[in-house]
């Protein structure tokens, strides 16, 4: 049995004094911390569910389409010292064949023993994208939707969701064959009218990939994904809340309007935390990183270079509230995928934690009821 105390844990939407103990990795009961003594004391730091980040192409090097099963686990102990402890890997546009094989692939590594944050499925991002909102995705792979590979899709164990465009034709029926196979559906990389967005929605779509990226600037005249979402009370909107992406002006009136159906995402590629260079995404895309902002040969934003308590530190910057922030990495995209023993801090959750400072600075993470080193 492991305890652990803080006079500032997030329990439901608050921080509170709160002693928790930890058996098998898992929470086995939480009450007030009244200063009883404990295996772990955090008087002066919040202890916050470790952070879930569902859109992750990379980091450190790693690129999980390429990388390797040791490679993979390295980059998930990276992972963890940024204070994530689960993760989606997600696969950027490829030729579509190639999606057998990462199925094959992440079949078998979900199952290996993960020394770091652990991966929840994948998420295909494309190829069934808008060409003209396609962002770093090669244009030549983007493609019309084929309702034969979405049934191939569904039945692949290893993916959690996927996004397109439902401006293409098939795009509803396509997204109804998925959602009756248990994977969720974002939209993304769309020039999707409100009426287009409406429809995807009713058809199951429930979360919008990266907004206002790789979609029309938002507009008070325009109609738009962006305009749709912010009102939709049932979509969770993915945000890069790194300053470069979104602006800090928009992440401050997003988290104004939705702040309770915002998911903090870093959209991260292999070259975050790595120097400045030449770097890959996927097989397709080779990107230049400069003073930490990654683009294609084109000029176009590809992916970031952003860890998820970086945004936090970003979203603290412009005056959300630091549970308001904490829960858009935690509870917010827990919720999404359907997780019920992760993203809080309750009896009957995996004891997922990570430990930060006022200034949103890892200090530890512990996944599973182990800290991770």
């Amino acid at each position: 049995m492991t305890t652990i105390a803080s006079n500032r844990m997030l329990v439901g939407d608050s921080l509170q004094p709160t002693v928790i103990d930890i058996r098998d990795g898992m929470i086995v009961s939480r009450e007030p911390w009244h200063g009883q003594s404990a295996d772990f004391e955090y008087p002066d730091q919040i202890v916050s569910p470790g952070f879930i980040d569902i859109q992750v192409n990379g980091f450190k090097g790693v690129d999980v389409a390429l990388g390797t099963a040791s490679e993979l686990d390295s980059m998930s102990v990276a992972l963890a010292r940024t204070g994530v402890t689960s993760f989606v890997p997600t696969m950027t546009t490829s030729p579509i064949e190639t999606y057998s094989a990462y199925c094959r692939n992440w079949n078998a590594l979900l199952t290996q023993s993960w020394s770091g944050a652990i991966p929840l499925g994948l998420h295909w991002e494309g190829p069934f994208l808008s060409r003209t909102f396609r962002g770093t995705h090669p244009e030549n792979l983007v493609t019309e939707i084929d309702l034969e590979v979405i049934h191939q899709w569904a039945t692949c164990e290893s993916l959690t969701y996927v996004t397109l465009a439902p401006e293409l034709d098939h795009a509803c029926e396509a997204i109804e064959i998925l959602v009756r196979a248990g994977k969720r559906v974002c939209i993304g990389h769309s020039g999707a009218t409100q009426q287009q967005t409406q429809a995807a929605v009713s058809a199951g779509a429930t979360g919008v990939t990266h907004l206002y990226n790789a979609q029309p600037k938002p507009h008070h005249t325009s109609d738009s994904i962006s305009g749709w979402a912010l009102g939709d009370s049932e979509l969770l909107l993915g945000l890069i809340a790194d300053g470069v992406h979104v602006s800090e002006e928009l992440i401050a009136h997003t988290f104004a309007i939705a702040g309770n159906r915002v998911c903090l995402v870093t959209d991260a590629i292999s070259a975050a935390g790595m120097p400045d260079g030449q770097h890959r995404l996927g097989e397709h895309v080779d990107i230049a990183v400069v003073d930490g902002l990654a683009r294609n040969q084109d000029g176009v934003l590809a992916g970031s270079t952003a860890t998820l308590d970086l945004c936090i530190r970003q979203c603290l910057s412009v005056g959300v509230e630091v549970t308001t922030a904490l829960l858009a990495a935690t509870r917010n995209p827990a919720s999404f995928l359907g997780l019920n023993n992760r993203g809080a801090i309750e009896s009957g959750a995996r004891a997922d934690l990570v430990v930060l400072d006022d200034r949103a600075l890892v200090h530890a993470t512990m996944i599973a009821g182990a800290w991770v080193r």
